[in-house]
């Protein structure tokens, strides 16, 4: 990927697969694009070697978004 076009809705679904609603709405909030979209995607899918991760570390967007798609999200059924 190597858009700076902000990802839209469509881009984060079709890329990110079943991810939860509120994951796909903080993404967007952000303004992502389909470049950081496609980093945080890789990373969160264990791409690349450990010196690539640790001398190249994901920043700025890139890096709040593999947050958002790596944090478990936890539903309280009882409520």
């Amino acid at each position: 990927m190597t858009s700076d076009r902000t990802a839209t809705r469509r881009d984060i679904e079709e890329l990110a697969g079943g991810i939860e609603a509120v994951q796909k709405a903080e993404i967007m909030a952000l303004g992502t694009t389909l470049s950081e979209l496609g980093q945080a995607l890789a990373w969160a899918a264990g791409e690349g070697d450990a010196t690539d991760r640790d001398r190249l570390p994901l920043a700025g967007r890139a890096a709040q978004v593999h947050r958002i798609l790596t944090l478990p999200f936890a539903f309280d059924e009882e409520e």
